[in-house]
């Protein structure tokens, strides 16, 4: 149980740093997969 629980925390310490980094590619990028996906609509 003890290797789980700490994977765990380790994945949720990732996913907290990752986050900011998803959110900056999604703002970046966004726009332009919408607009891509306007045009192919």
């Amino acid at each position: 149980m003890a290797p789980a629980t700490r994977r765990m925390r380790l994945w949720r310490r990732l996913g907290i740093v990752a986050l900011p980094g998803v959110a900056l590619i999604g703002i970046q990028y966004g726009p332009a997969v919408l607009q891509e996906a306007s045009h192919r609509a």
